[in-house]
């Protein structure tokens, strides 16, 4: 699996049908030849395991192609630090594929750089060639034209995409852990509804507490006041009673038959009469 700052990127259409072009000018050789460096090649400039005399079809030109394309693209992958654009890329796996990426540390170098001046520099510096009449390595004027290309390819391609980022894409942030989730809608209203239940009872309560607490000392106001007053009430009841008998004993009336309504009337009118003064006095 790719990595590096490039590795969503892979050779282009246009950098393929490129290389097809470059190497044989469009079509590929069926026939193994020498290119002139004493190298057998065939196909589309493929050379591993070319011999001497070597056939093959069209099919066989293009699944060649695409194996000797796959380790330049992947050295792209692993050589290269920086982004790079498209057509950049599109022209470093045909120079790995023309030339080896093994004796190319200055254009590596450069490419990593960024400096673009730098890169196309360092680009030409790899145009020399073993010239077996010559028996020693000269400039190849059909290197010249492949390192010529190529950078006319990486213009090319650049000027129809978009520009890559000089960055590399900073990794998406790990995600945040999540927060509490708040109560939700219906567990407040529940619980401000109880709330409010148990307000409105404990209000209650205390209105009722403090009724009682009054009611309790008005009785006990009264009932003092009955307590305090017994002896004159029972003086009174009696009074009263000992008149009533006088006065049945006049008017030929049974008056033990009375006697009780009478205590109750007489102890009734004295609790009463006792009670007003004692609230007209407090008044005054």
């Amino acid at each position: 699996m790719a990595t590096g700052p490039n590795a969503h990127l892979t050779l282009s259409m246009a950098g393929e049908k490129y290389i097809k072009d470059a190497e044989s000018g469009g079509k590929p050789h069926l026939k193994a030849y020498d290119d002139g460096t004493g190298t057998w090649t065939i196909g589309y400039g493929a050379t591993k395991g070319v011999t001497k005399g070597m056939k093959i079809t069209v099919q066989e030109a293009e699944e060649m192609l695409d194996a000797e394309l796959k380790p330049c693209i992947d050295a792209v992958h692993r050589l290269i630090k920086v982004p790079v654009s498209q057509g950049l890329f599109d022209a470093l796996v045909s120079f790995f594929y023309n030339n080896g990426w093994g004796k190319c540390a200055k254009l590596i170098a450069a490419v990593n750089s960024g400096d673009e001046a730098r890169i196309r520099a360092a680009w030409m510096l790899y145009v020399n060639a073993y010239d077996a009449k010559q028996g020693k390595t000269v400039p190849w004027q059909g290197l010249i034209n492949r390192r010529v290309s190529e950078l006319r390819h990486w213009a090319q391609v650049d000027a129809m995409m978009p520009t890559v980022p000089t960055v590399p894409v900073a990794e998406a942030p790990a995600k945040l852990p999540t927060a509490e989730e708040p109560p939700k809608p219906g567990w407040v209203t529940t619980a401000a509804k109880s709330q409010s239940v148990r307000m409105q009872v404990t209000a209650l309560g205390t209105l009722v507490a403090s009724w009682f607490v009054d009611l309790g000392k008005k009785a006990s106001e009264v009932v003092g006041t009955i307590w305090g007053k017994a002896p004159d009430v029972t003086n009174e009841v009696s009074t009263l009673v000992d008149t009533g008998s006088t006065w049945a004993g006049w008017l030929g009336i049974n008056g033990a038959k009375y006697v009780v309504p009478l205590v109750v009337v007489a102890g009734t009118v004295a609790i009463i009469r006792h009670v007003r003064d004692k609230r007209e006095g407090v008044a005054a």
